[in-house]
């Protein structure tokens, strides 16, 4: 009885579109279009000031395209995941059938509810898809169990057989179900990967653009001190730590040592008679 089952219940899956089984031809096919577009429109001359060197993009379309071989890369895969869902969405529509799921089961209960099998049958026959097939697959094994040499065996025997019937149509629905979704979620992985990694290699070419650019080191301003000495000011005077005191110790309303005074419009005096002067809000000795 089994193997009849076995045998009866391939022809009951779904009909129309199931899906593509070829996910190869659609990752190279994606790939052909991403390179393709790559190197005749990311790459066309009027995305760029020279066209002749690829330099200084003019829009954003140079920009992508400076952003070197890892954009098609990027592109295939995120070509190939839409893809990949389209094919998936018309492959799942198929498999829920024809009418509306909520519906036939309300059907399906009415009618064994009544004891219409054939009327059950029917429904099935009319819905088509995956749910439809399974529900069909226990009404036959139901059916069986009542007529023939399976009338004599025990409810716990038939109910196994019903549920056996059951989980193997089901198993022949599942790869409609699930077909090429492993690969939808290896590309979703990679195309994260791979976006990272041209992150990473954007940041190398920029820190190498700033170093070629002349961008000094922190190191070398500690070793040179402060800026104001950069800048080549005069550095007789008083001390710092003696500068800083003198500007603390200044009365409330009088002007700060190195800039015009509120009320005199003249420089303040240090300590020492000397003169402060501030460069971007940095004060010394003058």
């Amino acid at each position: 009885m089994a193997t009849t089952q076995q045998k009866a219940a391939p022809q009951k899956k779904s009909e129309g579109f199931t899906g593509v089984r070829g996910a190869f031809w659609i990752i190279a096919v994606c790939g052909v279009v991403a390179f393709v577009l790559f190197f005749t429109w990311f790459a066309h001359d009027m995305h760029f000031q020279d066209p002749g060197t690829k330099e200084h993009p003019a829009d954003v379309w140079g920009t992508i395209f400076k952003g070197g071989i890892v954009v098609p890369v990027i592109h295939t895969l995120l070509l190939t995941v839409l893809a990949m869902s389209i094919e998936r969405w018309l492959a799942l529509k198929t498999a829920f059938g024809k009418g509306a799921l909520p519906k036939f089961v309300v059907n399906i209960k009415s009618a064994l509810n009544a004891n219409d099998m054939n009327k059950a049958n029917q429904l099935c026959d009319q819905q088509k898809g995956s749910v439809a097939n399974v529900v069909k697959a226990s009404l036959n094994a139901y059916k069986s169990m009542e007529s023939g040499a399976n009338a004599n065996l025990k409810k716990a025997q038939k109910v196994a057989k019903i549920q056996q019937a059951h989980e193997e149509a089901t198993q022949l629905e599942m790869p409609t179900l699930t077909m090429n979704l492993p690969i939808i979620a290896t590309l979703v992985t990679l195309g994260t990967l791979t976006g990272l990694l041209g992150t990473v290699t954007g940041m190398i070419k920029s820190f190498q653009a700033l170093a070629a650019g002349g961008g000094g080191d922190s190191r070398d301003h500690r070793r040179l001190g402060p800026p104001a000495h950069h800048a080549g000011l005069a550095v007789e005077g008083p001390s710092w730590p003696a500068a800083d005191q003198h500007r603390r110790d200044l009365p409330r309303g009088r002007g700060i040592p190195g800039r015009p005074s509120p009320r005199t419009g003249g420089v303040d005096d240090g300590p020492d008679g000397s003169h402060v002067v501030a460069v971007h809000g940095l004060r010394r000795p003058h």
